[in-house]
Order: C-alpha cells, then structure tokens, then sequence
C-alpha cells in the first residue's frame, strides 16, 4: 500500500458561482494556479487532481485544461461547452518516478471563444512511495 510522503494543494476558490475570470483566446493559456511540491525519494509517484468550473457560454467553446511540472506538459483534458449549459471539469494526472526535490506544479486553461471560470478552481498533489 502506497504511503503519503507529501501533500498540497492550491485554490483559486471553493464555491461555484465565485470570483469569476474571463478567458478569452487573447489570454489564452491562462494560468489559473502555481503551487510546490517536494519529492524525498526517487522511487514515487505524483498525483495531481484539478478541478475547474465554468459558466454558460454566449457561444459554443471548445475549453483546454492543462497541467505543466516544471515547465512541461504532463496532463491535459478538453470539453466541449454548448450553450446553454457550464460544466464541471476534473481530471487526475499521474507520474512516475520524478527527480528528488522541489517540483513546480501550473494549472493553465485556454478556449476558442469567451468564457467565465466560475469555480470552484482547485488543484491538489500527492507524493506517494
């Protein structure tokens, strides 16, 4: 059984219906989060769970959420949002066998049309070995 050698996490906001961002393909990719973690063994794994709300759009969008580990891609998701309707999107991304120490961990999201982040936006990290 996997022990739990380090945690984090990081919060844009908890509550859907929050502080509202405006993503737009100008701005895109947006960062929406940055946070540490530390890796004590070589021998580990690293679980990163996101978490990003977004509000009805005026127009169809096709959103992308991304997850960079020191500057590179390591987990992306899309979602396709059709008015009327927002969405909910959570994903999990996971890896193996990083180097000991500090890691940089970056929530970005991008889109092909205007649309609000609403919340809840988290991100949470584990080190398991």
């Amino acid at each position: 059984m996997p022990t739990v050698i380090n945690y984090n996490r990081a919060r844009l906001n908890n509550i859907t219906n929050g502080t509202v961002v405006t993503l737009t393909p100008a701005t895109s990719p947006l960062l929406l989060l940055t946070m540490g973690i530390y890796v004590a063994a070589p021998v580990s794994f690293l679980e990163i769970m996101s978490s990003v709300g977004f509000e009805t759009p005026d127009n169809d969008t096709l959103v992308t959420v991304r997850v960079d580990v020191d500057f590179v891609t390591q987990g992306a998701s899309d979602v396709f949002i059709a008015t009327p309707n927002s969405q909910q999107l959570t994903f999990h991304t996971i890896l193996e066998n990083l180097t000991v120490g500090h890691h940089v961990i970056q929530l970005f999201a991008s889109t092909d049309a205007d649309i609000g982040i609403d919340g809840p936006v988290t991100m949470s990290a584990w080190v398991l070995a």
